[in-house]
């Protein structure tokens, strides 16, 4: 199970009339280790990326039947993600600034031999596309991790998606050894932000002994602005470095302060085009305008497009959801200086 499956929110139907975007809920924040930042108020900004995923990819499945959903999302320009990562790297600034944290600046950073080294081995030129596709699927999920002007692009630290070197990296202790070395010989913390913003919501139902014997498939994609939890986080590594001994999925990291749920802006700015082929159309049981797929014995496909309102609709929904998870993580961080 890809990472946008395990936190969905299941629905069969949705309704995108509204045309105002309500109040997000207050961010809810998880910790990991977070009482190692104790004392460490000097940092800088050693990774920074912003991921959009540009299509979702939604299966149900029960029994013979599979439904499969895949939406894109269209009308948002790169220049509009590229504003959005600018943004979000201010206001996580100002946010650590307020917090009590004295923010250094990378040039130090960029200078140091052993930062070219891990920049070089693990970065990448900014945007990187990143294609989640999984043998079992029959479409991927696709995202760009865009950096702010000037800095390296670095994939995100899961470890239930990519392939096999990436889905260890968390728990690359030679990586969390040298990075734990140069904050030392910097005497600093590196800090490691990511925010992982969507574009909807996936569900689906799993194969199991209720599922086989109603034998009903049913895959949804509700659109909505909404940044994922887990990889919605700011990681961090003092001198102290990686840890041997935890349970923990973050072990290459010192601690950490992450989203626990998802933090949705609420429907309202997207509509909903179908670009469903009249081949895939035959032999679908029920199918709504908003992405929901029902399939009876065999497979069903459904494929649409997410259209916000306006690019500017767009940033400003993700803008202000990272603005209020940048504040409540780096709140919950500072708390344990």
């Amino acid at each position: 199970m890809n990472r946008v499956s395990r936190i969905a929110l299941l629905s069969t139907s949705l309704l995108l009339a509204c045309a105002m975007l309500p109040a997000a809920a207050a961010p809810a924040i998880g910790t990991d280790n977070v009482s190692a930042i104790k004392g460490h108020r000097k940092v800088v900004i050693a990774e920074f990326g912003v991921e959009f995923y540009t299509q979702l990819h939604s299966e149900g499945r029960a029994g013979g039947s599979n439904a499969q959903v895949t939406t894109t999302l269209s009308g948002v320009s790169d220049a509009a993600f590229q504003a959005i990562t600018e943004q979000a790297y201010k206001d996580t600034v100002a946010a650590l600034t307020q917090a009590g944290f004295e923010v250094m600046e990378r040039s130090t950073l960029e200078a140091s031999p052993l930062y070219q080294e891990l920049a070089k081995k693990y970065g990448s030129a900014s945007p990187l596309t990143f294609n989640d596709e999984k043998l079992v699927e029959g479409a991927p999920s696709i995202s760009k991790i865009f950096a702010p002007a000037g800095m390296p692009a670095f994939f995100s630290s899961s470890n239930t998606r990519g392939d096999f070197g990436q889905r260890t990296d968390s728990q690359n202790q030679g990586r969390g050894k040298k990075e734990g070395d140069l904050a030392k010989s910097l005497d600093v913390t590196l800090l490691h932000v990511h925010y992982l913003a969507s574009f909807g919501l996936v569900s689906g139902t799993k194969n199991g002994v209720l599922a086989g014997i109603a034998g009903v498939a049913r895959a949804a994609i509700e659109p909505q602005p909404v940044l994922f939890p887990e990889e919605t986080e700011i990681q961090f590594v003092t001198d102290a470095g990686f840890r041997t001994f935890t349970n923990s999925r973050r072990p290459r990291h010192t601690g950490a302060v992450y989203l626990k749920a998802p933090l949705s802006a609420g429907p309202g700015i997207f509509g909903v085009e179908e670009t469903t082929t009249n081949e895939s159309k035959k032999g679908d049981a029920i199918t709504n305008a908003f992405g929901s797929l029902v399939g009876g014995f065999g497979q069903k496909r459904k494929s649409s497009e997410a259209v916000p309102q306006s690019e500017a609709a767009y940033s400003e929904a993700i803008q202000k959801l990272i603005g209020e998870s940048a504040a409540g993580m780096v709140q919950s961080l500072g708390g344990a200086l």
